[in-house]
This record gives C-alpha cells, structure tokens and sequence, in this order.
C-alpha cells in the first residue's frame, strides 16, 4: 500500500516541496488554511502550556490540526501527571505520529531556506 502524501505545508518547511516540485503542484496553496491559533478556552492550564508547546515546535500545525493538537495536549498532561497507562502511551505516541512530532519525523524536516519565513527560531530549537 502507498504512504500517505505529506501536507503540502509540511513539505515546504522540510523542503520536500524543492525535492520533487511536481508532487505538490496543483491542490491548495500554502496559505488557504487559518493558522493553528489559540487553545480552546475550556483547556487546563497545563493543557495550554503543552499547546503552546507544540505550536512551536511543529510550524507546520494549522487550523485543520486544532483537535488532534487537543487531544495530544490532554495525553501529556495526563503523562505528567503519572495518570496515564501503557494504552494511554500508545495512544500518545500515535497522535504525535500523525502531527510529525515523532523523532522519525522530526529527522525528515530541515529548516527551510531563510527561517524568518515560517516565524520559527530553528536556531533556538536545535
């Protein structure tokens, strides 16, 4: 079975786009979607914390990840708080999976060409 096709903003921030330019033509441009955004406001505070959290560390995340972002916020927090079991972890671990945050992931993203584009401090973060 073939893989999934990563986003298109996915791709821009780790270059997949300069790569193989054909893949990502035609479909929605880069900006159609809204930003990730601000945390529900039903959120804990350690909830937002984890948030805010993410939103930096994964540029990518816009407005269609809102939910997901949510329900891996309540995962860790859970974690943290030693409330969280072995299913808890696997569940977990998928959802950063989904987001790209997992190591695998992460080694597949570069920073792009010139980082004040995306608003991330890529130096900051390596």
């Amino acid at each position: 079975m073939a893989r999934n096709r990563t986003p298109k903003r996915k791709a821009a921030v780790s270059g997949a786009i300069l790569r193989n330019p054909s893949r990502y033509r035609g479909g929605l441009p880069l900006n159609a979607t809204r930003p990730l955004g601000d945390p529900y406001p039903t959120m804990s505070e350690a909830e937002v914390v984890v948030w805010h959290e993410m939103k930096a560390n994964m540029p990518w995340l816009h407005s269609s990840h809102r939910i997901i972002v949510r329900l891996a916020c309540v995962l860790q927090v859970r974690l943290e708080e030693g409330r969280l079991g072995l299913t808890g972890i696997r569940s977990l671990l998928s959802v950063l999976s989904k987001l790209g945050a997992t190591p695998v992931d992460e080694g597949n993203i570069s920073p792009p060409e010139d980082p004040g584009d995306d608003g991330f401090d890529w130096e900051a973060r390596h």
